[in-house]
This record gives structure tokens, C-alpha cells and sequence, in this order.
């Protein structure tokens, strides 16, 4: 069976350097600079979504290099399609823009040349207050991801028309644990053809991506309580609901921190907003100038077990807010977490699942669902597992330190004061973290 779309991911966990050719700079964590006077893609049409007498529909989302010092407000991509030139595409701001590629002008039997002519190409402007960048490249637009997928309306007129069955569409509701979900679905070439994820933002409108969505065929909904999605009138192929993953009860005395606000290096604030904040350590800082390493972490230790005696039970607590996370949904893993914390992390932030409960939720989705039968279930599930392997979980390269009180109460035998956690370029002991954040020490390499 054809597939149903290509999605390509431009971020450093993604499959762009597949079809990258000429005219791009390096891969980013989440995007890639096209550059200089035009870049180009190669796309395989074993890959793409053919259909005979369909359009594809590109859909591209990222956002356009301005430069207002040199008069580039504006940044020009001329799409060129196997040497015919289509609609000239103006990107302003971030955001996204489609563009269907006429069904006459692709490739069925080599491989199809996409290009797109970047006139206003330039280089990055200085920073206010900066000296002049030393950045020399021409950049022109930078790419999240990009979407090949039949126009809809006439590729279900045309499957209509031959008898054939369009793939489901799966609908993907939640955060951005959901976004993620869709993601790894939709690289699986086990379910190519037969299931098309697709992500539906919280606080989206869910009517609208169920009726866009019914346009191409039958459509399926698994989605997170949390999101606040409305029950769905009309037919559904199928309905699950799975949870939003929380990890705060690894992290009793996250408060917020009024010195945390946007600077230079630290657009989010110095260590990094509210969620990696410790109300003890904030109310250590005044005091802090005056005191050497060891007594400052020692009072800091003295200070923080007290107030974790204080609050009482809250290990119950943040079980209770697991099984309260999974109320009302089919897939459930709050007891399977809780046997597994002792033996590996669960989280690298509050919101942040490592891959063990992540792939806990997927695989007991992909188990649940009768949107697969039994063979190809058992191909997705191996596929997914073998392509997963090693994966460190959302938010990998920045994971919040684990108090060792903390470990020491919930049993973690994985964690003590001498493990080290990751803080983006950094590997720090909870002790080395706390101390430069009670410090406000700058951290960036």
C-alpha cells in the first residue's frame, strides 16, 4: 500500500539529511538554515504519497531570516519543481505555508528535484549593543518540518472513484508528550498506509481538525484528558484517551524564583523558568556572599529536609496525582511507573518523561488499538522498539537534579548525591547544581 504522507523533521533528532542537498547549513536542535542563492531537496518516489491525477500538498513550517539593517524585511522562496517554476512563496513571519505540487510535474520512476531560489538570502544582522556578527552565512528561511500529503477532497474523490480505501487518519490530541507521540508514529513503515498521526495542540479546535480530517477518509482520535477536548460528535473509527505524564513528585520544593527573567543568554530566564526553581535555595541567596561551599550546601541541606518533613506525606500525594492523570482513560501505567522509579529515572524535568514511561504510554496504545490487526501490530510494536532504543526521553539534554533526600525517601537506587545530571553542555552532582543556583552563578559554555 502507498504511503499516505512524508513528513520530514529538520531538527536534530530528525530525518532531513535524508533529502538535504545542496544549500543548507548545519543541523540546529530544532531547525535548518537554508542558504545562499537556493537550496535544494531530493525526494525518492518510493517516499512520497503518489496518487495518479492527485496534487501533493506541501505543507512547510519555520520561520524567515529578516534583516532590517539591510532592507530584508521579507524573505522570497521561488519553488522549482523538476525545472518548472511554480507560485513565488513571500515568508514574513513565523508560521507555516503550503504549496501543491501539480501531479503532471512529479517523478514516478527517478528521483524528484525541489528547489527553492532564495533572492533575499542575507546575512544574520548584529545584535542591539553587540559588536558585528562574525556569522558569514547567507541565510534565508529556517525549516521545523515539512509535509508531503495528496490534496484533500480530491484524493478521496479519486480513491472514491477507483474503489480503494484511504489510511486512517489518527488524530493526536495533548501536549507536547503527544506532539512527540505523533512524531515517532509517524516514522514507523509499519503503519505507512494504514494509520497518517497527526498532532492537535491543546486548546486547538478539535471540530475543525475532525471535519479537514474526514475529508481524506475514516478518522481516529486518541487524546489526553488534560487537553480539554470536547467529546466528539459524529462517527469515530476509533476513541482512546491516555494521560499527560507528570513528574512533580520527584521535585517537592519547586517554587518559583523572582530573580528568574529573561536576559541575554537566557531568554527563559537564567535557569530556565519556575519548573527548575527550589524555594529553599531562592531563600539561601541573601545570605550566600558570606559563606564558603560547604557550610552554604550543608545549611541549604538542613533548610530543605525540614521543609520536606513539613509537607507531610507527599510521596502519597504525587501517586494519588498519577492514578488521578489516568482517571477516565484506557491507558493506564501508574502502577508500572511506580515499580519501575526505583530502578531507572522516570523524568528529566516535571514535564519531561524519559523513555521508559513514554514508551510505556506508546506501546499500550499501539497494544489497545483496533485500528491494526494482529500482524501488523506486532511489526509496529518491534519497529517502534528497535527504533527507540537508547532514546533519552523529552527534554533529554536538560534534566532538573534530583534532590538525594528525595531519592533517599522514594527508594531510587539509581540516585545519590554523586549522580550527575545533564544541563544542556554541563553534567553537574545536585550539589555542584544548587550551589551556583543559589549563587546565580552564570552557566552557559
Amino acid at each position: 500500500m502507498a504511503a499516505q504522507m512524508l513528513l520530514i523533521y529538520f531538527g536534530a533528532d530528525g530525518n532531513s539529511h535524508l533529502f538535504r542537498r545542496e544549500g543548507w547549513s548545519h543541523q540546529e536542535p530544532e531547525i535548518v538554515w537554508s542558504m545562499d542563492d537556493r537550496c535544494r531537496l531530493e525526494l525518492s518516489p518510493e517516499l512520497l504519497p503518489l496518487r495518479p491525477g492527485v496534487p501533493l500538498r506541501l505543507e512547510a513550517r519555520g520561520f524567515p531570516a529578516l534583516n532590517h539593517e539591510s532592507g530584508h524585511r521579507v524573505q522570497r522562496l521561488r519553488p522549482v519543481l523538476n525545472g518548472t517554476v511554480l507560485p513565488e512563496i513571500v515568508a514574513q513571519a513565523t508560521g507555516s505555508f503550503t504549496l501543491d505540487l501539480p501531479p503532471e510535474l512529479l517523478r514516478t520512476d527517478v528521483a524528484n528535484d525541489l528547489v527553492f531560489e532564495q533572492p533575499d538570502a542575507s546575512r544574520p544582522p548584529s545584535r542591539p549593543g553587540q559588536p558585528p556578527s562574525g556569522d558569514t552565512r547567507r541565510l534565508a528561511f529556517a525549516w521545523q518540518t515539512l509535509r508531503l500529503f495528496p490534496v484533500p477532497g480530491v484524493a478521496a474523490a479519486v480513491a472514491s472513484a477507483q474503489g480503494t480505501h484511504a489510511a486512517i487518519t489518527l488524530l493526536i490530541m495533548g501536549n507536547h508528550q503527544a506532539r512527540q507521540l505523533a512524531r515517532n508514529l509517524g516514522r514507523l513503515r509499519s503503519l505507512s498506509g494504514r494509520l497518517v498521526p497527526r498532532h492537535v495542540g491543546e486548546g486547538k479546535d478539535l471540530a475543525a481538525a475532525l471535519a479537514a480530517a474526514g475529508e481524506e477518509g475514516p478518522v481516529a482520535l486518541w487524546s489526553q484528558p488534560s487537553s480539554g477536548a470536547a467529546a466528539p460528535q459524529g462517527a469515530l473509527a476509533e476513541g482512546l484517551r491516555f494521560p499527560a505524564l507528570q513528574g512533580h513528585l520527584h521535585w517537592p520544593l519547586l517554587a518559583s524564583d523572582p530573580r528568574n527573567r529573561p536576559e541575554p543568554l537566557w531568554p527563559g530566564g537564567r535557569y530556565g523558568g519556575a519548573l527548575y526553581n527550589d524555594r529553599i535555595a531562592a531563600g539561601l541567596a541573601a545570605e550566600a556572599p558570606g559563606l564558603k561551599d560547604g557550610d552554604l550546601y550543608r545549611r541549604y541541606l538542613a533548610a530543605s529536609c525540614e521543609a520536606l518533613d513539613i509537607a507531610g506525606d507527599w510521596a502519597a500525594s504525587g501517586f494519588a496525582a498519577w492514578e488521578q492523570a489516568e482517571a477516565g482513560c484506557e491507558i493506564r501505567v501508574a502502577a508500572e511507573m511506580r515499580a519501575m522509579m526505583r530502578r531507572a529515572p522516570l523524568f528529566n524535568t516535571p514535564h519531561d518523561p524519559t523513555g521508559a514511561p513514554f514508551h510505556l504510554v506508546t506501546e499500550a496504545l499501539l497494544r489497545r488499538t483496533s485500528l491494526l490487526g494482529a500482524s501488523v501490530r506486532e511489526a509496529a510494536l518491534e519497529e517502534y522498539r528497535q527504533a527507540s532504543r537508547g532514546w533519552l526521553g523529552l527534554a533529554g539534554t536538560r534534566q532538573t537534579p534530583l534532590h538525594p533526600e528525595v531519592a533517599r525517601r522514594l527508594g531510587l537506587d539509581w540516585c545519590d548525591g554523586d549522580t550527575r545530571f545533564a544541563w544542556f553542555g554541563n553534567r553537574w552532582t545536585f550539589r555542584e547544581y544548587m550551589l551556583r543556583y543559589i549563587r546565580w552563578q552564570p552557566w552557559a559554555r
